[in-house]
């Protein structure tokens, strides 16, 4: 018997946070590309293994503009 691709993910990223980490800000990063397969892509995955409100989050976080550290030492 084969197991399902998408129940193993699940299960890795329960017992190893890293992976789930890093999986996620993959996705994250897929969302802010500029070709439209990537962002379906990494929609198509965080919806999969992270579930609907996951992706919500995501798109919220890849359309809000990230803004540069000032320095704060003057």
């Amino acid at each position: 018997m084969t197991r399902d691709y998408r129940e193993f993910i699940k299960e890795r990223i329960a017992a190893d946070s890293d992976f789930g980490n890093g999986l996620y800000q993959y996705c994250t990063d897929l969302l802010q590309s500029s070709d439209v397969e990537d962002r379906r892509d990494g929609e198509s995955m965080l919806r999969n293994y992270f579930g609907a409100d996951a992706l919500r989050a995501a798109r919220l976080e890849a359309d809000t503009p990230v803004e540069p550290a000032s320095n704060a030492a003057n």
